[in-house]
């Protein structure tokens, strides 16, 4: 894999959790406009000012909401309020969070990780990107000089020999950070200057493919970056600051990683009743229906779990039961994704998008409608969707397995969009790499 750095992190000059937690923030992409403003009103030294600052009417190409993060970020050294560490670090990093009243504990390390053009390495994507990110990311790049938020990568570690250098290494961790965020995820964040860890952790990750689970519009415009110092006619070996990019780097076994299903919730699709769906639906799906408790989101998610195949759940606005939804021959995907891989036509999600999605659900709704699609992480939210915010269905995924993932990246494949949700995210403002 590529080659795995220590840095001097950037970091706020405090280690009170109270303060931690007013000048920290979700990943930019998870910011809403609401919360932007929620978060602008926190703090003044707001992380989201760097990652997600707002945009003005007087905006122009020279003064624009990113040249703003580049003099912040510039300000808010000069004044102390952010201090670069002395000496080049990994920095352990924490989460201990909640899913259905089970405590998980996610560990993992930041640190620089050498780029490579996909394709030409052993960093894996498995998503598409979309232009429009890909621009807004770079600008700020450009500007700021820095990596204000890491990209989230997995790496293959059946014995969590990288997590355990960590844990036998410990007193050579300082803690640096511990905060509670607003969804009640403790963060804990350790520097670990220690050259005898640093070498034991780059040596074990060496011959690691990494794949990208968070983060494909940072990585692609890191990638840009550096090709753009390379046509400025400047060398970027692999010392170069532009060579690389923050990362927090988890083991794909590690226990507490969790991997949240995206379901789809289906609004302006006129026309449409679980009767409809069913007949445009019953060349390819095996229907069973649930009335009364039978129908609510736990015991819908229960038989989930236990269906074998490919399978999904469903509620539709006109009626009070549920449905579970069972494809009756694979092969299908042989025809509509030939050109897939069989990992990938094998995916849950490639049969909802591809079947279901694209092919039966035009036959349920009046003609010229147009369906369209949101997504939530819990099942519970899809019904409320339905039963309480009007929409007019919602379909039930399991959570996609770590493996198939992997599997899928290693053919050199994307994933159709919205197939993960990792959970929980990366919290911004704990780590700052200066491309210097």
């Amino acid at each position: 894999m590529a080659a795995v750095r220590p840095f001097r992190a950037l970091r706020y000059n405090t280690r009170d959790p109270l303060s931690v937690a007013l000048v920290t923030a979700p990943p930019y992409d998870c910011i809403s406009p609401q919360e932007q403003e929620e978060l602008y009103r926190t703090h003044p030294h707001n992380i989201v000012r760097l990652v997600l600052g707002k945009e003005t009417p007087l905006d122009t190409d020279r003064h624009n909401r990113y040249t703003r993060a580049a003099s912040l970020l510039a300000k808010w050294r000069k004044a102390g309020i952010l201090v670069r560490d002395k000496d080049p670090s990994l920095y352990f990093y924490q989460q201990e969070f909640e899913i259905d009243g089970k405590t998980y504990l996610r560990e993992g390390f930041l640190a620089r990780v050498g780029l490579e053009e996909f394709g030409s390495g052993r960093v894996f994507p498995h998503e598409e990107t979309m232009p429009g990110p890909m621009e807004d990311r770079l600008r700020l790049l450009r500007a700021a000089h820095a990596n204000t938020e890491p990209v989230f990568g997995l790496y293959p570690d059946a014995l969590n020999e990288v997590t355990a250098a960590f844990h036998e290494m410990g007193a050579a961790c300082e803690p640096l950070a511990q905060t509670v965020d607003g969804s009640g995820v403790v963060h804990r964040l350790y520097g670990c200057p220690d050259a005898v860890l640093v070498k034991r952790v780059s040596e074990a990750m060496a011959e690691r493919p990494i794949f990208i689970a968070d983060g494909h519009h940072r990585y692609e415009t890191a990638l840009a970056y550096r090709r753009e110092c390379e046509a400025a006619g400047g060398t970027v070996g692999p010392d170069h600051p532009a060579a690389s990019i923050l990362m927090l780097c988890v083991s794909m076994h590690h226990p507490g990683l969790a991997i949240l299903p995206a379901h789809r919730v289906v609004s302006g699709a006129a026309g449409l009743t679980a009767e409809r769906l069913r007949k445009a639906t019953e060349e390819h799906f095996a229907w069973q229906e649930f009335v009364g408790a039978e129908a609510t989101s736990p015991r819908l998610e229960e038989r989930l779990r236990q269906a074998r195949g490919h399978a999904f759940g469903l509620w539709t606005r006109d009626t009070s039961k549920a449905f579970l939804l069972t494809l009756k021959d694979a092969r299908i995907m042989d025809h509509l994704a030939a050109e897939h891989s069989k990992a990938w036509r094998r995916l849950d999600v490639a049969v909802l998008d591809r079947v279901l999605l694209k092919t039966d659900l035009a036959k349920a709704v009046a003609a010229g409608a147009a369906p369209e699609l949101s997504y939530v992480h819990l099942a519970q939210q899809a019904f409320d969707a339905v039963h309480e915010d009007g929409a007019d269905a919602a379909l039930v995924l399991r959570p996609l397995p770590v493996q198939a993932l992997q599997d899928v990246a290693a053919q050199s494949e994307r994933m159709p969009p919205k197939s993960t949700y990792f959970y929980p995210k990366v919290l911004s403002g704990l780590v700052i790499n200066p491309l210097e």
